[in-house]
């Protein structure tokens, strides 16, 4: 726990703890990871404009190209996930097994 970079899977687990300690009724997969993908794919949206005019710079390369975006997000105490930022350029670095 002490890490700052952790698998998925250990993720999942944390949480599923927590939530269970402080009394969260919820579903982790299709409550917790669903409203994660719902506010990534609204920020992705409202930031759709600016993706295509970047991709229509690359001309017929389109389709041999791909961008990587790191989102951060937060939950607050009724655990509504809020996107905090989105990194175009977050570290792949190999520091880590989990870079890795």
């Amino acid at each position: 726990e002490s890490s700052s970079k952790w698998s998925l899977t250990f993720l999942k687990k944390y949480l599923r703890r927590k939530l269970q300690e402080e009394g969260h009724t919820f579903k982790m997969n299709e409550d917790l990871f669903s409203g994660c993908h719902d506010v990534i794919i609204k920020t992705l949206i409202s930031a759709e404009p600016t993706i295509v005019k970047e991709m229509n710079k690359v001309g017929a390369r389109q389709k041999c190209c791909f961008e990587v975006y790191g989102f951060d997000i937060m939950f607050d105490k009724d655990m509504k996930p809020w996107v905090l930022e989105v990194n175009c350029l977050p570290s792949l670095s190999s520091s880590s097994v989990f870079d890795k």
